[in-house]
């Protein structure tokens, strides 16, 4: 039941358990906005929490016990997708494409 932005966000977090938003943000280049769109349902769901950092002004994430079931759960069909994907473009173009995805996100990025 997560959306392919909401698995990236969790699987994020939890490689890093607690990310500032600006960063997570860039991380993702996501608009500040897009990603408060997206976290409300994974805190609503009790799959992440926002805190707030140091400064009262700075708000941050952090994946919950709950969250990390979901993504283990959400893994299983990212993995099936992936090779799916592999397999009917072959590896030589399906490695081409990742590699133009990754561009297109360091030009959106920047």
């Amino acid at each position: 039941g997560l959306k392919v932005t909401q698995f990236s966000i969790l699987r994020i977090l939890a490689n890093e358990g607690e990310a500032n938003m600006t960063a997570l943000a860039e991380r993702m280049a996501l608009e500040r906005t897009t990603l408060t769109r997206n976290l409300g349902p994974l805190e609503r769901d009790g799959f992440v929490e926002v805190v707030t950092g140091e400064d009262p002004r700075s708000r941050g994430a952090r994946i919950t016990s709950n969250g990390r079931r979901a993504l283990a759960d959400a893994e299983v069909y990212w993995q099936d997708t992936q090779r799916h994907v592999i397999g009917s473009l072959g590896p030589e173009q399906a490695t081409r494409m990742f590699d133009d995805l990754s561009e297109i996100t360091q030009v959106a990025r920047d």
